[in-house]
């Protein structure tokens, strides 16, 4: 489940500054409140079509995503007509959002809900955009939201489960909304009173960890909205006070197999300063994300990308994934030819991880530099900027491998000067026959992650028996041998 806030009562100066907001407070992303507002209030809105690459690119950077745009008026409000719907939804799909929240403040025919619904509806169907009823209002009493439901007969129909509504004002358990709604519910709103008014979340009536299990029994592994307060609109006190609450119901304690003390003991280290360690790179990075998954791994200010040990590490499978997909396996070449930039260290981890060996290129090499080492390593897969002071890589490389020219991106390279390199990646720029980094990126949902973590275990093996006595190697190789004779 992911914690995210709606940006009613969050006032900041840009879509940026947004995202740096939900970041600090350790939330996985926001709802965005009012989608007509927030596109002409910040200039770098994801909902502006000219900055939509820009905006997702702060978003993936912190481990964010846009839950939701939440529109400001009941469908039943005259202002909210068929084809301010229909905005909604293209917003959504154009930027990516994955839901559309309305809500019925008055019951209403179910005519009229098909004349400000159905033209969005076949949007929705066609873009992957789901819209929600928040059961609130005429719509508390979960029974009416199945009857919109079962009307429609549509897979982007579903709920956006807002607990005050049900359990407060419509008197549902979450035993009864969760029995009602079931598979339906795709967003929660969390909120909790007490004596009839809004209060923090856990100090009101509400059995919040009872409900984060009813929700877990459903495999629910959506968002969790924070819900805002009347009595308390400060931003900082409810969203802290949310975040830290729903951690700590979710918090499991960590076990360390034993900490080691700096000397000020203001810090611990998993490994005793300068013993040698029997791990491979891979060990150490998983040790690492296990022990302190929330601490920084890499903070690059200039570059906009900070990531926490356990971030890092999920970038680091993504491009083991990718690269496996371009037909890298253990023991093949993997050049990187860059400057300090994240893709850098991004290549040398995933490297790492499926037991290919890492070829770093000086960033002042010419172009005779550059052929001799490539052919020399056997490179099979080079990742490059475009250029470094007065060197320009792409020039370089284009002279080198004519044959990129007619290539489609993706399609292996056979090259007559650099016979053994089948792909080029290119970082922050793009050139004919290869693949960028985002691109690289988006072929690692072809490789299953258990596929990376299996090739990590069995290099893992192949060390501790590289490490071990011959009587244990022995044992190996007698018991592949006979693993062998049964396949």
């Amino acid at each position: 489940m992911k914690i995210v806030f709606s940006t009613k009562n969050v006032y900041r100066t840009s879509f940026l500054d947004t995202c740096r907001y939900a970041f600090d407070y350790g939330f996985h992303g926001f709802e965005i409140y009012d989608a007509i507002k927030e596109r002409s209030s910040h200039h770098d809105s994801i909902l502006r079509r000219d900055r939509i690459a820009d905006a997702k690119r702060k978003l993936v950077n912190r481990n964010l995503s846009v839950s939701a745009l939440r529109m400001p008026d009941s469908i039943d409000n005259e202002n909210t007509t068929s084809e301010l719907i229909l905005k909604y939804v293209d917003m959504a799909a154009t930027s990516g959002v994955s839901n559309v929240i309305v809500r019925i403040d008055n019951k209403i025919s179910f005519d009229v809900l098909d004349e400000k619904l159905s033209v969005a509806i076949k949007k929705a169907e066609n873009a992957d955009v789901n819209i929600l009823f928040e059961t609130v209002g005429a719509l508390a009493n979960t029974e009416n939201v199945i009857d919109i439901i079962n009307h429609f007969s549509s897979a982007v129909i579903g709920a956006s489960w807002n607990v005050r509504g049900t359990y407060f004002d419509a008197g549902e358990t979450s035993e009864a909304t969760i029995k009602t709604l079931g598979a339906y519910i795709k967003y929660v709103r969390l909120g909790d009173m007490k004596d009839g008014k809004t209060v923090l979340i856990g100090e009101g009536e509400l059995d919040v960890a009872k409900l984060i299990g009813a929700l877990s029994s459903l495999n629910y592994e959506g968002y969790i909205c924070a819900a805002w307060n009347e009595e308390i609109n400060d931003a900082d006190i409810v969203l802290t006070h949310f975040a830290n609450y729903i951690s700590q119901l979710n918090r499991e304690k960590k076990s360390f197999d034993k900490a080691y003390y700096n000397r000020d003991k203001t810090g611990t280290f998993v490994w005793k300063k300068y013993d040698v360690i029997e791990a491979t790179f891979s060990d150490v990075l998983d040790k690492m994300a296990e022990t302190y998954p929330d601490q920084y791994a890499f903070k690059y200010p200039t570059l906009d990308y900070t990531r926490t040990y356990e971030q890092f590490r999920r970038d680091v499978d993504e491009c083991a994934a990718a690269l496996i997909s371009l037909g890298v396996k253990a023991g093949d070449h993997v050049a990187v030819w860059a400057t300090n930039v994240p893709q850098w260290f991004i290549t040398f981890w995933a490297t790492t991880k499926i037991g290919a060996v890492l070829v770093t290129v000086n960033t002042a090499y010419k172009i005779h530099e550059i052929e001799y080492l490539l052919k020399q390593s056997d490179t099979h897969t080079l990742v490059m900027i475009e250029y470094c002071k007065d060197i320009n890589y792409k020039e370089i490389i284009e002279e080198l491998c004519p044959e990129l020219e007619n290539l489609e991106p993706g399609k292996p390279l056979y090259s007559k000067n650099l016979p053994f390199l089948r792909n080029v990646v290119t970082v922050d720029f793009s050139m004919k026959g290869c693949l960028t980094w985002e691109q690289m990126l988006s072929r690692s949902s072809l490789v299953p992650r258990e596929e990376v973590k299996g090739v990590h275990r069995l290099l893992s093996l192949m060390m501790f028996v590289i490490c071990s006595t011959h009587q244990v190697q022995q044992d190996f190789l007698r018991a592949l041998c006979l693993h062998t004779e049964i396949l």
